[in-house]
């Protein structure tokens, strides 16, 4: 949140102000009930296991049923500030929830079309929210004289800095944004940056397959280092370990200072075009049976994961901290949130016992979980699949990993094929309650023999305690 100069004599400037808790049109729109949100906050850690907060929360996500066979899903993981996240997520279900979806009747190529369209206008929206304030920066830049050194503008020119620092803190931030689709029968992911998208499925042998279905946008993908080269720019410090503008992320939403703003960095210089896109990367595949839950996780979750276990299928980690959450929990909500929980007491617990100075602080959490056919403690989470498989070919990630040791049936030799049913529903009786399952009839037939032998009589105090 940006804030207001301290001196009293400064012109005030008027800054946008996104409050974290305000209501939204989005508040009105129909949650999906079969899917559930866990998050936990950023945190630093003391080794005498008190934790800080170190800024304001900057994930965001939402899980809406749009229409009886349409669903939307989206994880926001923003940086810098929780601005660009925070409108992102306000402003994308606009974009999608009034028929852009299903517009030509739903076609593949125009709910493509309409993921497309939906992220270029989140962008130009944030873009227009900030406008103002980047007007008053580039008027304050213009009455600083050129060549002049960081000290040499703060000496001269005291006053324009500061509201120069002021105003950098207002146009800062972007965001990730992974968006899932779910219409009829088909699953349609877009994704900038590096949150996940996790399709977590069964093989013939009854074994969980997970499916990586977004690309990380990162500084470690030699498709995006490539795309970067061919603007001009060096990578080979980026290869090294050096940032860009500070950031890992090659694609994202907003994020000036990688955008329109990218020329003022003098190592950004080379490109001949924007650096960071928000264009997204897209996939589609079609639901059968075998598909059993969707899982969208920001980095927070999956890095901190990593820093502890050092486990290089981290995506196989969370499928299975997912899987034994399924036979515990009796929400979806309960199982997102237990999973969060278990990954953050993890991170702080490996920093606290060892010392691993990885795991001293951790970012925001997010991961949502929309169920298909996994089921879930007393009751299994709704339906739909559709009837055509799924190639391994339609993900746009090769990363996958293997469950072992669990399937929809808790045995790991069921048939995909088998219908899903619940180990632990119980029978109900005419007045809809638990029938017994411990039989007392060799206690009632010992009792009574008991009574006609003269061993139990009024004086018993255990026929008085239990009023016989």
């Amino acid at each position: 949140m940006a804030t207001t100069p301290t001196a009293s004599s400064e012109p005030q400037l008027t800054l946008p102000s996104l409050p974290q808790q305000q209501s939204s049109w989005t508040d009105d729109l129909p949650v999906c009930n079969i899917s559930g949100v866990g998050y936990e906050t950023n945190k630093a850690y003391r080794r005498d296991g008190y934790r800080t907060q170190q800024h304001s929360q900057e994930d965001y996500s939402f899980h809406f049923e749009l229409d009886k066979d349409l669903c939307l899903y989206g994880v926001f993981d923003g940086h810098d500030s929780c601005r660009a996240a925070h409108f992102a997520h306000q402003r994308m279900p606009a974009e999608l929830s009034f028929g852009q979806l299903t517009r030509r009747g739903g076609s593949d190529e125009s709910v493509r079309e309409a993921l497309q369209q939906a992220f270029l206008a989140v962008e130009k929206g944030f873009f227009e929210m900030i406008d103002e304030s980047l007007a008053q920066r580039a008027m304050l830049l213009s009455e600083i004289p050129e060549g002049l050194t960081e000290f040499e503008a703060n000496r001269d020119h005291p006053a324009a800095m500061q509201q120069l620092a002021q105003l950098d803190q207002a146009i800062s931030g972007g965001t990730t944004a992974v968006i899932v689709v779910v219409h009829q029968n088909r699953l349609y992911v877009a994704n900038v940056g590096d949150s996940r998208a996790l399709l977590c499925k069964t093989d013939e042998n009854g074994i969980l397959k997970v499916l990586q279905l977004t690309t990380d946008h990162t500084l470690t993908n030699e498709d995006e280092l490539l795309r970067l080269q061919q603007l001009g720019m060096d990578v080979t410090p980026l290869r090294q370990g050096e940032k860009l503008a500070g950031q890992e992320v090659t694609r994202c939403l907003g994020n000036y200072r990688l955008k329109a703003g990218y020329r003022e960095d003098e190592r950004l210089r080379a490109c001949c075009a924007e650096p960071a896109l928000a264009e997204p990367d897209m996939v589609s595949v079609q639901l059968d049976e075998s598909c059993r839950f969707l899982l969208l996780l920001s980095r927070g979750l999956y890095r901190a994961l990593e820093e502890v276990r050092d486990e290089p299928q981290v995506n196989k980690e969370v499928a299975q901290l997912v899987v034994e959450e399924f036979a515990k929990s009796t929400t979806l909500e309960g199982v997102a949130q237990t999973v969060v929980n278990r990954v953050a007491r993890d991170h702080q617990d490996c920093f606290i016992n060892s010392g691993n100075t990885r795991c001293q602080r951790c970012e925001d959490m997010t991961l949502l979980v929309r169920n298909f056919s996994y089921p879930l403690r007393p009751a299994a989470g709704g339906g739909g699949g559709g009837a055509a498989s799924v190639a391994a070919e339609s993900a746009t990630s090769t990363t996958s990993g293997t469950v072992a040791g669990r399937s929809t049936t808790n045995s790991s030799s069921t048939n995909s094929s088998e219908p899903v049913t619940n180990p632990y529903s119980f029978s109900l009786d005419a007045d809809q309650r638990i029938k017994p399952y411990v039989s007392f009839d060799a206690y009632r037939e010992n009792l009574a023999r008991a009574r006609e032998q003269g061993q139990f009589t009024d004086d018993t105090w255990w026929k008085r305690l239990l009023n016989m």
